[in-house]
């Protein structure tokens, strides 16, 4: 069994990215998102997902002083929560389309620049 550990930041193109790089096909990955890099936010905000490439999830949590929120779906991999303009909205959503030969490949509905996404996957 492989395991690799690696991260990408998010941009604001909708539609497929590949990350290659891996060095094997992965069986599962998680992917995990927190705060926007070179930020230092006051509030809570994280997205944790898996897939294994056919069947996919994720938990995303948001708190700050005001309230928060967890939501839960089993039909994407990423989706993050952040307060834009005092409003809850999904920052990032992004679904599976392939486990591939050297990584994978998300397709993201919605996205937001800078945020960190990190990785682990295993073969």
């Amino acid at each position: 069994m492989s395991h690799i550990t690696t991260s990408f930041t998010t941009t604001s193109s909708t539609g497929n990215r590949s990350l290659t790089g891996l060095g094997f096909q992965p069986a599962y990955i998680r992917l995990t998102v927190a705060q926007k890099n070179g930020t230092s936010e006051t509030f809570i905000h994280k997205s944790e997902g898996f897939t294994d490439g056919t069947n996919q999830g994720c938990t995303s949590i948001f708190w700050d002083s005001t309230g928060g929120k967890t939501v839960s779906f089993t039909d994407r991999v990423i989706d993050h929560i952040n307060r834009v303009s005092g409003t809850l909205t999904d920052v990032i959503v992004a679904t599976i389309v392939s486990l591939d030969a050297d990584g994978f490949t998300l397709n993201f509905s919605t996205t937001t620049t800078s945020y960190r996404v990190f990785v682990e996957a295993w073969s």
